[in-house]
């Protein structure tokens, strides 16, 4: 991506798709691909202690990647929630 404003949506994308419609910080203007695929990871994760804690690293560093203000801080926080998206 080339600036803050082609990032944030697919980070709040991850976000929406974390904590689902009914989650804290869900923004229903930044769309939510995972309709239909349960009420978002997290909440679909409850009582697998690693996945859900796997899924809430990735959440607070798709929330930081909002925050960001510069591009290649943006870049460094999603790289960070794929890497916590990625871990077994």
């Amino acid at each position: 991506f080339r600036s803050l404003k082609m990032v944030h949506p697919h980070l709040h994308n991850v976000i929406n798709c974390l904590v689902g419609p009914a989650g804290k910080g869900f923004d229903a203007q930044a769309g939510n691909p995972c309709k239909g695929m349960g009420e978002g990871a997290i909440v679909d994760a409850k009582g697998d202690a690693a996945t859900e804690s796997r899924l809430h690293a990735a959440l607070t560093e798709a929330e930081h990647g909002l925050k960001s203000t510069t591009l290649e801080g943006a870049h460094a926080d999603a790289q960070q929630v794929l890497t916590a998206l990625q871990a077994k």
